[in-house]
């Protein structure tokens, strides 16, 4: 049986990127220059593992907007780390229409982790869960949050 291969973007000088993602397959990205990415994911024929490696792709950028993603359930700890790279350029984060419930909620604090210049986040449209309150690690180093999210009830937060 053939493997099928990946295709492959290679754009050293690329700075910002628009992507929708409807299909599997997702594309290799070796972008350094990346500064800017907003990635929407339909959710229809979108494998997990792919939208995953998509997002440590974008490990250079410092504007980050993830629509519809699921790809932070694939974070996993490794012999006490998670195998996601460092964000060390990312400093603005919106979340859109994602589900943060059960674990992916805790590998969300695994990502922020992940990115120690973050200033600001957004969560907009996200599904969080039932219990849900803001953990203090999660928000420690951040100038800005914004919360507009759905539980049962409705929850509207901002900060400056």
């Amino acid at each position: 049986m053939k493997q099928r291969a990946t295709p492959l973007v290679d754009a050293p000088a690329l700075t910002s990127l628009r992507l929708v993602l409807e299909f599997q397959g997702i594309w290799v990205f070796r972008t350094p220059s990346l500064v800017e990415a907003s990635v929407r994911s339909t959710r229809r024929w979108v494998d997990r593992f792919d939208e995953y490696q998509l997002l440590c792709n974008l490990y250079n950028v410092t504007r980050l907007e993830l629509s519809g993603f699921l790809a932070l359930e694939k974070i996993r700890m490794k012999r006490g780390h998670q195998d996601l790279p460092t964000f060390r350029n990312l400093t603005t984060l919106l979340l859109d229409e994602c589900d943060l419930t059960g674990e992916v909620y805790n590998m969300l604090e695994l990502f922020l982790n992940n990115a120690p210049n973050l200033e600001k986040l957004t969560l907009q449209n996200c599904k969080l869960p039932q219990d849900w309150t803001e953990s203090k690690k999660m928000c420690l180093n951040l100038k800005f949050r914004e919360i507009n999210c759905h539980k049962e009830g409705d929850l509207q937060q901002v900060d400056h």
